[in-house]
């Protein structure tokens, strides 16, 4: 796949505005998770691809209810543990900028 963008996006007045994405992803749910995942298929069992990282950004948690609301807002980048299951390596708020960035090491 091949993505081009030639032009920035003019917002309603004419004056150019800043948009520089290709690819936006709206998440419509407080509990929604944007991701792009990259998949090898050629491991193990061709019909069930095996992600080996994952870009995602979220708001609410999984585990997030009415009553008791939990909130990761972050960006993050995970890979699978020995397990297969998807661990955060780098995590980078956008809610509370005061803070860190956060690295996670095997």
């Amino acid at each position: 796949m091949n993505l081009i963008k030639e032009l920035k996006g003019l917002v309603d007045d004419g004056d150019p505005a800043h948009f520089g994405e290709v690819i936006r992803i709206d998440m419509k749910d407080s509990q929604a998770k944007g991701a792009i995942a990259f998949r090898e298929d050629y491991l193990e069992d061709p019909l069930s691809p095996r992600t080996t990282f994952w870009l995602v950004s979220h708001g609410e948690a999984n585990n997030s209810t009415e009553e008791e609301p939990v909130w990761h807002n972050h960006t993050s980048f995970e890979i699978p543990d020995e397990s297969g299951q998807l661990q955060t390596v780098l995590e980078m708020p956008f809610e509370n900028l005061t803070n860190p960035i956060r690295m996670a090491y095997r």
